[in-house]
């Protein structure tokens, strides 16, 4: 990634900063206005920018103290030590019925990867059979499901690997390096709960969840806590009604935070393959890499 993409360009004469005017002070005590900063930086590809962008001033400092309070390192340092991102695909939304079948990891020092894990775990044809809702979903929705996951049974066999194999793995790649924090994107409320479920069954569990004790960082929670912010600049802006039905709507039903609607936000699907690509765990480790580089790296 180059060091100089996203630095602060200087405005295109004549042009003024999309929402010029538009000030506030936000709960962080970040006393710019961040609205007019992030127009500035977006003038480099003579763009507005985009809803999200506008928030990325408060990502970044949600970032930093996360990052001190865990591992007492401010962002710069983040970005010279090594870090660890990790995403799974499961069957379905309940880690108590559904199984893990893809996880992955990279493993960086700097912006550099240096290791990449994408482990198939072996589930029974049950839980294959059951993936998506079961019977209880019409076939031809789970059959749209299993294209956009990814998920076929000749993939589980080709590929497939016991979940206590692949969980040894992993634990032996995070426990052969220095501490580093593991990031992922809802981590917290999706792929930790299913790991150490996973870990459970086959007998793992003390060992992956000390790993998860150690530093984890949820990027989703770091992207709500500044949506949600934002969102309610937006109140002075639009009627209750349209407020419930544009943005409380949206935030229910989690778009504000998915994945492909933050790497589009950010303007950071290459190609339109990227789009599709998405929900394959190598995949979305990737993209979320390329989040957080961009995030720490954009300069208001």
């Amino acid at each position: 990634m180059s060091e100089t993409r996203y630095q602060n360009p200087p405005i295109p004469q004549g042009r003024q900063p999309n929402g010029e005017g538009l000030k506030f002070t936000t709960p962080l005590s970040l006393a710019e206005d961040i609205d007019n900063k992030a127009a500035i930086a977006a003038a480099e590809v003579q763009l507005p920018p985009t809803p999200l962008m506008k928030r990325i001033p408060e990502m970044k400092i949600i970032f930093d103290r996360l990052l001190r309070n865990v591992l007492n390192k401010s962002i710069d340092g983040f970005k010279e030590d090594y870090c660890c991102y990790i995403d799974t695909e499961t069957t379905g939304l309940k880690p108590m019925e559904n199984r893990v079948w893809q996880f992955a990891c990279i493993i960086c020092l700097g912006p550099e990867i240096v290791d990449e894990r994408n482990w198939i775990i072996k589930i029974t044809r049950d839980d294959f059979n059951n993936a998506f809702g079961g019977d209880a979903v019409p076939l031809d929705k789970r059959q749209e499901l299993y294209k956009k996951m990814h998920l076929t049974w000749d993939r589980i066999v080709e590929s497939g690997k016991p979940g206590k194999q692949v969980l040894d793995e992993f634990v032996n790649l995070i426990n052969g390096r220095p501490m580093m924090p593991i990031l992922g994107h809802n981590l917290a409320g999706f792929d930790v709960p299913f790991l150490t479920e996973e870990a459970r069954r086959c007998g793992m569990y003390d060992q992956v969840s000390k790993i998860f004790k150690r530093a984890t960082l949820d990027t989703g929670a770091i992207i709500k806590g500044a949506q949600l912010h934002g969102s309610l600049q937006m109140l002075d802006r639009m009627s209750g009604q349209e407020f419930m039905k544009k943005v409380i709507g949206k935030m229910a039903r989690g778009v504000y935070w998915r994945m492909d609607y933050i790497m589009e936000q950010f303007r950071l699907f290459e190609k339109e393959a990227d789009i599709s690509a998405l929900h394959d765990a190598l995949e979305d480790v990737k993209a979320l890499k390329r989040i957080i580089e961009f995030i720490v790296d954009y300069e208001v």
